[in-house]
């Protein structure tokens, strides 16, 4: 549609999506940066991105197969936004294992309305291993479903504990919770708020951890806090969507 023609009025939608497989920052035993790997963003008009990397090594204790893919379009009246990163065969300092982790992120916000709905159906992570222990990790992304924006979730932690994991900081706008459902169990470990597993000489792991502010939300799948004798910090399978509306 031309400029001469085109409602001068009518509001534009810039999408907002990106999509990560794994990233790192070491410290110990030497400084060195892991640039993020399948790495990908989508364009503010919208269409579909993607970026595949295969057999990574790094010296030999973190290896991983994986890709990532994000995508914008509208449909049914609302414009959808989808963010998905999938690792296979995830392998950090021959400590945590995972065959499978999926980060799966939607959001559908309609016209006129100041947030879309993001919901994280479909993120799983399948045969989970610390320290050489298979762990029961159940997800549950049900609560997030059911209070698909940032007001709402709030509100439904300060009413009923929707989420018991949840923590708000009001001064800032921003919360922060886990689709863990329960509490992952370690017998090489502690775990606190059910999905924070601290491993004595390794670090403390972060598990399918959501970070929300208004009109946005983040999933990382497994983040960790390296300490003694590799120190620093790895994100692995994780992605962020939404987008807003402006005038032309």
């Amino acid at each position: 549609m031309s400029s001469a023609t085109r409602d001068p009025h009518a509001k534009t939608f810039s999408y907002h999506a990106q999509a990560i497989g794994l990233a790192a920052s070491l410290t110990k035993p030497c400084c060195e940066i892991i640039p993020g790997q399948a790495a990908t963003s989508l364009s503010q008009t919208g269409g579909e991105s993607y970026s595949t990397v295969k057999d990574f090594n790094w010296k030999g204790l973190i290896t991983f197969d994986e890709a990532s893919y994000v995508t914008g379009s509208m449909d049914h009246g609302a414009y959808n936004t989808l963010t998905t990163s999938m690792i296979r065969n995830l392998n950090i300092a021959n400590m945590v294992q995972a065959e499978i982790v999926v980060a799966r992120i939607t959001s559908k916000h309609e016209p006129g309305k100041p947030e879309g709905e993001i919901t994280f159906a479909g993120s799983m992570i399948r045969n989970l291993t610390i320290a050489g222990e298979t762990v029961n990790v159940s997800l549950d992304p049900t609560p997030f479903s059911e209070l698909p924006t940032f007001d709402q979730f709030v509100k439904g932690c300060r009413e009923t504990s929707v989420a018991s994991n949840a923590w708000v900081a009001d001064d800032k706008d921003v919360a922060t919770a886990s689709l863990v459902s329960g509490e992952i169990n370690s017998k090489a470990g502690s775990t606190k708020r059910g999905y924070v597993v601290t491993i004595p000489e390794f670090g403390t792991i972060y598990v399918a951890q959501v970070l929300m502010k208004r009109g946005y939300r983040c999933l990382s799948m497994l983040r960790f806090a390296l300490g003694c004798p590799i120190g620093g910090s790895l994100d692995a399978c994780g992605g962020g969507t939404n987008g807003s509306e402006y005038f032309p």
